[in-house]
């Protein structure tokens, strides 16, 4: 279980921080940040969990929705996803 959730913690964080780079043009990739909520809400649907999976969807949705400043006042977003896996790396090491 540590293992998965190490996995899990390096994966969110690399996820965030690729995109905070792309939100600040360091680096540029085809794929719209968008598109991992939308990821992981099929996740969440395969998953049967449905909440997480509304969650997503509620989310991704906002975010397609065009607006300038959205975009502006939200371009910090991946840091959540940095925070999640910091959170887990955290976890774990507690747990050894």
């Amino acid at each position: 279980m540590e293992n998965k959730n190490l996995f899990t913690a390096i994966i969110l964080i690399l996820f965030g921080s690729l995109i905070l780079a792309r939100n600040f043009g360091q680096i540029h990739f085809p794929v719209d940040w968008r598109l991992v909520m939308v990821i992981f809400a099929l996740v969440n649907v395969l998953k049967v969990n449905l909440g997480a999976a509304v969650f997503w969807t509620l989310l991704s949705i906002y975010f397609y929705v065009p607006s300038q400043e959205a975009i502006k006042v939200f371009q910090f977003w991946p840091l959540i996803l940095v925070g999640f896996g910091l959170k887990k790396i955290l976890t774990v090491a507690k747990s050894a």
